[in-house]
């Protein structure tokens, strides 16, 4: 598939994606490659990932969902950080999962996205990432911050007690 923005098929980000739910996984991997931005070079379960190198497919970044089932996601994380050690990786974590976000973060991972983003969202974490620059979604990380009690961003952002940004236009306070 040629990409959507120049046509050149050498531009999209090189995605590896991680995840027990198959459903979930191939509807993903449907709808990033019609974006024309991104080719996912391998779809795999993390029962699939032990002791196992991604090299051979060649992914520019590592997508993997922290909502496994089946197997410990930060298991799969630290043995694939052992096995791909320069493989950037984003992690696809929900909303109400701030510790896995915080855990995965912690392990490696230069960028987390909820599974509540957009598309684009997503895509743009992934093209980041993959270009070695840290990306957290907006949600997760006004989530992660008001958990850590900072409140108070800027003159025209806040982020109220469930987390979310809240637009004031305000001065920024100590509160």
């Amino acid at each position: 598939m040629m990409n959507a923005v120049n046509g050149n098929m050498d531009d999209r980000t090189r995605v590896a994606y991680i995840d027990d739910q198959l459903l979930f996984r191939e509807a993903l991997v449907a709808v990033l490659e019609d974006s024309g931005l991104v080719s996912v070079v391998q779809s795999i379960g993390h029962e699939q990932t032990e002791g196992r190198s991604l090299r051979n497919t060649a992914p520019s970044v590592l997508l993997l969902a922290l909502d496994a089932q089946t197997h410990d996601p930060m298991v799969t994380l630290q043995g694939l950080r052992q096995t791909n050690p320069q493989l950037p990786v984003c992690a696809l974590v929900a909303v109400d999962r701030l510790d896995r976000a915080r855990e995965a973060i912690a392990t490696g991972c230069k960028g987390a996205v909820s599974t509540a983003a957009s598309l684009n969202l997503l895509i743009a974490a992934l093209q980041s990432v993959s270009s070695g620059q840290a990306y957290v979604d907006p949600l997760l990380g006004g989530r992660l911050l008001a958990k850590a009690g900072i409140r108070n961003l800027s003159r025209t952002n806040r982020i109220g007690a469930d987390g979310d940004f809240q637009p004031d236009g305000g001065e920024i306070s100590k509160n």
